[in-house]
């Protein structure tokens, strides 16, 4: 019998806030008792029903037995659509709550009108009746079609808080795959920053030590944003990383990442990835590209772009991937990025674009590393509308030391 209370206290339990439901009934209830007595009251003050006051009692009496019953009622209903609400959709439970309260209410209403006629002094009018068939039933199904609509904001609020903490927590994972310092290179300053656009984006970027004192760099980006380019993200790192370790070479390297990706994901997703191999020794950078944005290189004042090209990963899996390398002379600056930078928009619908980039690379590119980054992301900010940033923003910049 306890195992059997038990059962029974745990489903009453997971029939939502069905406790309420005998509240509402009473709320509803004072209306209904009021409307009723009003309309005996219509018939005389001291007429043969009796005083305001005796009309009164006898409406209480006559609907709030039936309302509160009602909200009792409630539980077996409640239980019956906890069990199937998989298969219910929210204007199929809000029916079968209707409706069934409807039906009750029609019952109500003859119980009312026999406790109304016990309490009066005189035979009642005869439209009471026909006031309280059409009273109460529609009164209780608005009840019913209230509590529906109720429900659904509390599940809606409860998934988007559950959502919510979900996303924070794939936030910090994410955060977690950046690296935690930036490398120091002998010879080289280096600095690198990245901002998503939502709690969690598709941008990345991220080193790897090479040995023999060389370092290999990458900046990606993800198509779409929010989680699902947060999951493409993880999977193309640890590709990119166990690849990279290999040691094949930028070109090769991109080449197996890509014939991975494309195993891995379907053809409406890729990355755009530059991947740069540094030897400090050399004082040499050999790049290369799945679709990115092409690098740029200031020094003394000027600008070029190093052109070097290849298809997004993921998208065609016999892709192959060139190599541009280029040796740094002291002073020259290298600053890769992602789109989301030069798609920075202002209050007029204009871009911030590669001249907006350009010429903060122009005007700056003397500065170190660290300020030159913090440089163009004033830039962005200052060039920009209030309003939601568009898009993912990764920068990263590498200036060889005089």
């Amino acid at each position: 019998m306890d195992r059997l209370w038990q059962f029974l206290d745990f489903r009453v339990q997971r029939a939502a806030d069905w406790w309420r439901l005998p509240l509402i009934g009473l709320v509803v209830s004072a209306p209904i008792s009021l409307t009723t007595s009003l309309f005996l009251a219509s018939y005389g003050a001291q007429g043969p029903y009796g005083g305001f006051w005796r009309l009164l009692v006898a409406g209480i009496l006559a609907s709030v037995p039936v309302f509160v019953l009602s909200g009792g009622l409630f539980v077996p209903i409640e239980l019956w659509i906890q069990r199937r609400r998989r298969r219910l959709h929210q204007l199929q439970a809000a029916v079968v709550r209707s409706g069934v309260l409807a039906l009750n209410g029609v019952l109500g209403a003859f119980v009312a009108y026999a406790i109304v006629v016990a309490a009066l002094l005189a035979p009642p009018p005869s439209t009471l009746l026909a006031v309280f068939l059409i009273t109460y039933p529609l009164d209780i199904a608005l009840v019913g079609l209230i509590y529906t609509l109720y429900e659904e904001y509390v599940f809606q609020l409860q998934v988007s808080t559950q959502l919510t903490q979900e996303m924070r927590v794939a936030s910090g994972i994410q955060r977690g795959l950046f690296p935690r310092d930036i490398p120091r290179v002998s010879g080289f300053d280096l600095a690198a920053r990245c901002e998503p656009a939502r709690e969690t984006g598709g941008d990345f970027f991220d080193f790897v030590d090479l040995g023999d004192g060389r370092l290999g760099m990458v900046i990606a980006d993800v198509s779409g944003k929010g989680m699902p380019a947060a999951l493409l993200m993880a999977d193309a790192r640890s590709t990119w990383r166990a690849e990279a370790r290999l040691d094949r070479g930028p070109g090769e390297t991109l080449r197996r990442a890509n014939t991975s990706l494309c195993r891995d994901t379907d053809s409406n997703s890729f990355v755009t990835f530059l991947y740069a191999v540094l030897d400090p020794a050399a004082r040499q950078i050999c790049f290369a590209s799945a679709g990115h944005p092409l690098p740029l290189v200031y020094n003394d004042s000027e600008i070029k772009e190093v052109e070097v090209y290849g298809l997004p990963l993921g998208l065609a899996q016999d892709a192959t991937y060139e190599e541009v390398s280029l040796a740094l002379a002291p002073g020259d600056t290298v600053l890769l990025y992602t789109d989301g930078i030069i798609e920075v928009m202002n209050a007029s619908r204009e871009l911030f674009g590669f001249e907006g980039l350009m010429s903060v690379l122009q005007l700056e590119g003397d500065q170190g590393a660290s300020s030159l980054l913090e440089r163009t992301w004033s830039a962005t900010r200052a060039f920009g509308s209030d309003d939601d940033q568009a898009d993912d923003m990764t920068v990263m910049v590498l200036k060889a030391l005089r």
